[in-house]
């Protein structure tokens, strides 16, 4: 039976290829670590009113954190939902209390703190306090610390003890070397000075994630590299014949498309199963490029926000974001290698019956939690595809509205179409990001602070209320 990780399906359709995008944004963009680092929202996030009554600028961040990485990767790798058979396709690192069982497991933990590492070597600022960890209120407190006291960067971090008298803090431990080791990308050492490397980590992350951010991949256009072009027209051609064939646009089409073009081994068990489909002649446009598409030195980076309850639902939800409709036909096993998916929000929950005393306090205070699913590089894709004139406010926003959808499947890998309000206090929106080139000295690309809001993308086109159940934001609730 079909699932993402059948050897030939993950080779011709890649699952989450959005998580690349997904970690780079973070890695490059955001700068505090309270914001990096966890999912819990903060209503202070919401902008204060100016004199006028008007909304201040809104910060972009603090809806994706390396937990919302760490949760998707928990859920991708585990599995996720039904097959053809109607049967649950789940293993161990899809469920929490047993995902330690599967070897990747450790392996995964070891890349989250890698990711950090990372995170930290790029942002580390010891004079600004915000640049770590930041001061806050402890409600419940712990055995070492009394309830409602403060901890911050020098609370000690008992039991963990630095010496004969002292525990560590958090200022002690702002890199691994410390402690012994260190990641490809963190040999601090190596280097004079924190600029040199800084810069390195940059270079490093554009060689392991060429396809990352947009801004890679147009930089390493102008430089005469002509993979980055390559790339998205190839994708661009895959999406196009997808989108132009009279069947469902569903994982089968795509694997059977691949197969009628020479893809595929037609020998394999899979292409032996796949039906026989006439592939539409499709070329996409010659004359789309980088240069064109950002003709100037910046660019807007298009991102869908989520806020959800964690625990509701026993906490094994999980919403979908697509660029295109979700035909019935596609089993909820194959979401993350559909062709219109970009990308997959994992709360990481428990049910009521769980032993985790922190989880059954969050679920008594209805904690939320955010995730962040960039679209910028699957409109990339579409306009070399011709489905899409720029990035531009008007030709994205058109786009979305009749393109952009979210789809929820529960813990039983069901798919809640015309229920997806049932997820309590889900919120999906989309935001844009101004996003600077190098240019004048500089080296990296800056990333703007604050955000621009499109309630319109997810509001009915009647204006009676949100997208999909009401789960769509809309002008009055459009910051969260």
């Amino acid at each position: 039976m079909l699932t993402p990780y059948t050897r030939e399906v993950n080779r011709e359709l890649p699952v989450e290829g959005n998580l690349r995008e997904r970690v780079v944004y973070l890695l490059k963009s955001y700068s505090v670590f309270d914001q990096v680092s966890h999912n819990q929202w903060d209503p202070n996030r919401r902008p204060r009113l100016d004199a006028d009554g008007r909304p201040s600028k809104t910060s972009g961040q603090g809806f994706g954190s390396i937990e919302d990485i760490h949760n998707a990767l928990h859920t991708l790798v585990g599995g996720q939902g039904r097959d053809a058979l109607n049967r649950r396709r789940t293993g161990h690192m899809s469920r929490v209390p047993i995902s330690a069982f599967d070897p990747i497991f450790w392996l995964h933990h070891t890349n989250i703190d890698r990711l950090v590492s990372i995170w930290e070597g790029l942002h580390a600022n010891p004079k600004d306090p915000k640049a770590w960890v930041t001061t806050k209120v402890s409600e419940l407190g712990n055995w070492t610390t009394a309830p409602n006291a403060e901890e911050g960067l020098t609370t000690p971090l008992a039991p963990f003890y630095k010496d004969t008298n002292r525990f560590w803090t958090s200022d002690d431990v702002r890199d691994t070397v410390k402690f012994g080791y260190a990641y490809p990308e963190t040999k601090s050492w190596t280097f004079n000075n924190s600029g040199e490397y800084r810069k390195a980590i940059h270079k490093q992350l554009e060689t392991l994630y060429p396809t990352g951010s947009l801004a890679t991949m147009i930089a390493a256009s102008n430089a005469g590299d002509p993979k980055p072009e390559k790339t998205l027209r190839t994708r661009a051609q895959k999406f196009a014949r997808v989108t132009k064939i009279e069947k469902p646009t569903t994982a089968i089409t795509a694997l059977s498309i691949a197969k009628s073009v020479s893809q595929l081994d037609v020998g394999s068990e899979l292409a032996k199963t796949l039906p026989e489909v006439e592939v539409p002649k499709v070329k996409v446009p010659e004359d789309r490029s980088l240069r064109k598409l950002v003709p100037e030195n910046s660019y807007l980076e298009w991102l869908v926000n989520i806020k959800a309850v964690k625990h509701t639902l026993g906490g094994e939800y999980l919403v979908h974001i697509f660029l295109g409709p979700v035909p019935p036909e596609e089993t909820t096993c194959l979401y993350a290698v559909s062709p219109n998916h970009v990308g997959t929000f994992s709360p990481l929950g428990q049910d009521t019956k769980t032993s985790c005393g922190k989880c059954k306090s969050d679920q008594a205070s209805r904690m939320e939690i955010t995730g962040q699913i960039p679209l910028t590089i699957a409109l990339a894709e579409r306009y070399f595809a011709d489905e899409l004139e720029s990035l531009s406010e008007a030709h994205v926003i058109e786009y979305l509205q009749k393109n952009l959808h979210w789809e929820v499947i529960d813990g039983s890998g069901q798919r809640l179409q015309g229920h997806r309000s049932s997820v309590d206090g889900l919120l999906v929106g989309v935001v844009s990001n101004k996003v600077t080139l190098p240019g004048d000295g500089d080296e990296f690309a800056r990333y703007s602070q604050d955000v621009t809001v499109y309630p319109e993308v997810t509001t009915k086109a009647d204006e009676s209320g949100g997208r999909a159940e009401g789960t769509g934001v809309t002008e009055d609730n459009k910051y969260f």
